[in-house]
């Protein structure tokens, strides 16, 4: 399919008219051929909707690469506590590309005790053979509150099988409220598979208030506990404020977790934007880092924070202006040419705090070596 006229859907979807119903399940590829799609409208308060996007699911049972290309979504609305994903909600099968994209949304949520969210700027999951997302652009705010538990991308929710991240710019907010179990980053949520991601920006905030509950938040990638998939993440930069509020914390400028096997590369990625975290009354492992919170790569090169680290009333926290704590999984690690020039500011109302804190790592259980 291919779009040959900007498509204006207030007409068929709107406050007065009701939701859009994705289009699917679909087969195909579609390419908008730089025209606008405008006034995508979905609302769960008026009806409940299933799937929350332009297209989706996705299967693709052939052979053949299906592509999602070259269209500029406009004033995109929805509010909806499960999938979201506005070109595309899902592929369930195949592999696809969703490619030279442009999105402005505003995302947000139906207070829901139960809800599942699972939301990205383009596409919400992919359970697929293989999907690659390249040189897209996503701006606008996203916000979740009361709800069970949330994946949260700008690019996309939940990475769940193999792919590709490039060149995607993430200018939108990411914000989390509430007892909900947090996993969110300016381009991933949740980074489940062997996957390249490269040359990736996020320049939008992102942040949790989630004062009872565990969260996973980094400037990139939320959550990347595979240790035994082969990743390569090399040029990728960070910009925004990253900023948590939990229980359980695990909070980096790039990563919340960072993991990946002997083969894995983590090459000159940088963070630019602060890393802040507030305490709460209850609080069990802080690890806050200027890359990454938690940290499971055996190598990396040229990894640098210049970031400001705050860490505000907590209670025996792991602090490194790279990694807060190294994970046994690694083994051993060696950092070339990592930097830090960001500040690390401990601020409590306490009489003393009990923690680790250092200019590179935090702190490790067991570990061969650091060099």
């Amino acid at each position: 399919f291919k779009l040959t006229a900007d498509l204006d859907l207030s007409s068929v979807c709107g406050r007065d008219v009701g939701n859009w119903k994705a289009i699917g399940p679909f087969e195909g590829s579609f390419d908008g051929d730089g025209h606008k799609i405008s006034n995508l409208y979905i609302d769960d308060s008026l009806g409940t909707v299933r799937d929350a996007g332009f297209i989706g699911p996705v299967f693709n049972n052939g052979d053949d690469t299906l592509y999602y290309n070259n269209v500029v979504f406009e004033n995109v609305y929805i509010r909806h506590s499960g999938l979201i994903g506005t070109f595309v909600t899902q592929v369930v099968t195949g592999q696809a590309v969703v490619r030279n994209n442009s999105v402005e949304l505003t995302y947000e949520t139906v207070d829901n005790e139960n809800g599942a969210v699972q939301w990205g700027g383009l596409m919400g999951n992919t359970v697929a053979e293989w999907v690659g997302f390249y040189d897209n652009t996503v701006k606008g705010s996203m916000k979740a509150a009361n709800q069970k538990q949330a994946a949260i991308g700008g690019v996309i929710g939940a990475l769940v099988d193999p792919g590709a991240i490039e060149g995607n710019v993430n200018e939108a907010s990411i914000t989390v409220e509430g007892n909900v179990y947090t996993n969110i980053g300016g381009i991933v949520g949740e980074l489940l598979a062997p996957c390249t991601f490269k040359n990736n920006v996020n320049k939008g905030n992102v942040s949790a208030n989630v004062p009872t509950e565990s969260a996973f938040v980094g400037g990139l990638v939320g959550v990347n506990p595979s240790l035994v998939s082969e990743k390569t993440y090399v040029g990728n930069f960070n910009y925004g404020k990253v900023e948590l509020t939990a229980s359980y914390a695990a909070v980096g400028g790039l990563f919340g977790y960072v993991s990946g096997n002997t083969n894995t590369t983590l090459d000159s990625c940088i963070n630019y934007g602060d890393v802040i975290y507030h305490g709460v009354e209850v609080q069990q492992m802080v690890q806050v880092g200027g890359v990454a919170g938690i940290w499971e790569v055996k190598q990396a090169s040229r990894v640098e924070n210049k970031g400001k680290i705050v860490i505000e009333n907590a209670k025996g926290p792991f602090v490194g202006g790279i990694a807060g704590y190294v994970r046994p999984g690694a083994k051993s690690a060696d950092l070339f040419k990592a930097v830090n020039e960001g500040d690390i500011e401990l601020k409590t109302s306490a009489d003393s705090v009990n923690g680790w804190v250092s200019g590179l790592v935090g702190s490790t259980d067991e570990i061969e070596y650091l060099r």
